[in-house]
């Protein structure tokens, strides 16, 4: 993961726009995901246990699938897939799925 102190400016914008509205605009958060401050998609797992993916440097839709993919093998990857997925498609930019 990349330092939390080089956050881009698209994410303030998407935080900023998420702090207005309903539930996910004000909260960031469906079920186990949260899109945190510094633009890390954080999954919370089990036991406290907290997975962190630093999406400020993903720039391709090969690069968000790849994150789609390791969470799909991890033991726990199937619990929390809907959720992931709900706020991936929150927050990955229009001219990616578009393309």
């Amino acid at each position: 993961m990349s330092s939390r102190d080089d956050v881009q400016p698209f994410w303030k914008s998407v935080l900023t726009f998420a702090k207005e509205g309903n539930r996910w605009e004000r909260t960031h958060r469906i079920g186990c995901c949260r899109l945190d401050d510094d633009g890390f998609v954080v999954i919370e797992v089990h036991g406290g246990y907290e997975y962190e993916i630093d999406v400020n440097n993903l720039k391709s839709a090969g690069q968000w699938l790849c994150w789609i993919r390791q969470i799909q093998q991890k033991t726990w990857g199937r619990k929390v897939m809907s959720d992931f997925l709900a706020v991936l498609f929150k927050i990955i930019p229009g001219e990616l799925i578009h393309d």
